[in-house]
């Protein structure tokens, strides 16, 4: 099965960006508390232990995320999923920063990392598809359509649960 996509130059550029900008804040977000840990200890009163659960959990969280939303984005579209995680995000984020003890900060973190996941997967995905789609085969020369017709596999499941490779058309502007 063959997909159409359409994006202009400026719809691609804004797509790259936003992803850019996307993944520098999630990368902001989980590493600027290991330079905190030390006034979070003081200030919560958590061992050196329970930080690192708070570190081990927030990325495990993510993983979680990336497969949930993957899933999710299956369901009710990948902008819509991104929407999700990007309020999940927000919401984990804001509430970290008003966590009033161990408890707290480890569920807020546990949110965070599965909004931070969600949305490299859905972002990336998106970034794919608009930034570096394959141009339409009748502008390739002719010996490329006919060496290579699908350079860009897409992986759909199969009824088992097994994986196929498709081939998505981009027309890029």
């Amino acid at each position: 099965m063959s997909q159409t996509l359409t994006y202009t130059k400026r719809e691609r550029s804004f797509v790259t960006w936003s992803a850019i900008l996307g993944y520098s804040f999630d990368f902001y977000n989980l590493i600027v508390l290991a330079f905190l840990l030390v006034p979070i200890q003081k200030t919560l009163h958590v061992t050196l232990a329970q930080t690192g659960l708070i570190v081990g959990l927030t990325l495990a969280a993510s993983v979680l995320g990336g497969i949930l939303f993957g899933w999710v984005g299956d369901k009710i579209g990948r902008k819509n999923a991104l929407l999700w995680t990007l309020l999940l995000l927000a919401i984990g984020s804001i509430m970290s920063a008003l966590a009033w003890d161990f408890a707290s900060l480890l569920a807020f973190r546990i949110l965070t990392g599965i909004g931070v996941g969600g949305e490299w997967g859905a972002g990336m995905v998106l970034l794919k598809a608009a930034a570096w789609c394959r141009p339409c085969p009748r502008s390739e020369p002719r010996w490329l359509r006919s060496s290579q017709p699908s350079r860009w596999p897409i992986l759909t499941r199969k009824p088992l649960g097994g994986l196929r490779s498709g081939s998505a058309v981009c027309r890029c502007c």
